[in-house]
């Protein structure tokens, strides 16, 4: 079985999801192993710059060749600015953090600072009471709303998925394919075309936190998927 990208011969029974291709905003594997650029899957050009410290790492949560290694410092990866102006929004993708110095460092970022209405989208981590959380943003109708997912701490030194939803009800966050929290949130994900989009921190110039580890299979869809889907890319079966 194979998608052009990886491919596996399994044995038995075992199940493929495949999500629409027409929804995928950007999708970066990390699988180039060396160079600067992350290149965008989906070919719609919303390839990734590695920028300050970042590179390629072969240590990986699935096997794939490689994954994106990030020193918290001032490694990022700078994506062109892209709208999610479809029927919700999907964030996911897989992290293993060496340390949290950075306590709310980003994941995936759509900002033009760090107040909380400076972002559009984003998926991250939040420290509370000492403890690492998940946690994620969305702004519908000029105002951002945060959800920390406090039910379920993540550490170091452990590959997680993470994944965050907005189906234009009801805002939602998933970690290793379970949801650990949600909200009401009425209305469409805002438009706003002069801000880019990054990984691994905020977009350049909106004030950095840097995540130190590794993330991998970085995924952006304008639209919600549904709980089963999450479930398969947790399992690495898409």
């Amino acid at each position: 079985v194979s998608d052009g990208q990886s491919s596996a011969t399994p044995t038995g029974f075992f199940s493929i999801a495949i999500l629409d291709p027409a929804a995928f905003l950007a999708h970066l594997h990390f699988d180039e192993g060396s160079g600067t650029v992350a290149v965008d899957a989906t070919g719609n050009g919303n390839d990734g710059l590695l920028a300050g410290g970042s590179s390629f790492t072969t240590r990986t949560p699935d096997g794939s060749a490689s994954a994106l290694e990030l020193d918290g410092v001032d490694g990022s990866v700078e994506l062109p600015a892209f709208e999610a102006g479809g029927s919700g929004l999907s964030l996911s993708a897989w992290f293993e953090a060496d340390s949290f110095a950075t306590s709310d460092a980003r994941l995936i970022s759509k900002a033009s600072g760090l107040a909380e209405n400076d972002h559009v989208f984003m998926l991250g981590l939040a420290r509370q009471g000492g403890t690492q959380y998940l946690r994620g943003r969305v702004r519908v109708g000029g105002v951002t709303t945060t959800l920390v997912a406090t039910g379920a701490a993540v550490e170091t030194g452990q590959w997680y998925h993470a994944a965050l939803t907005h189906d234009g009800t009801t805002l939602r966050l998933f970690l290793d394919g379970v949801e650990i929290a949600s909200t009401l949130l009425g209305g469409s994900v805002d438009v706003d075309p002069s801000l880019a989009v990054a990984v691994g921190a905020q977009p350049a110039g909106a004030g950095g936190r840097y995540f130190d580890g590794r993330i991998d299979d970085v995924r952006v869809l304008e639209r919600a998927l549904a709980p089963f889907e999450i479930v398969e890319l947790s399992d690495g079966r898409t």
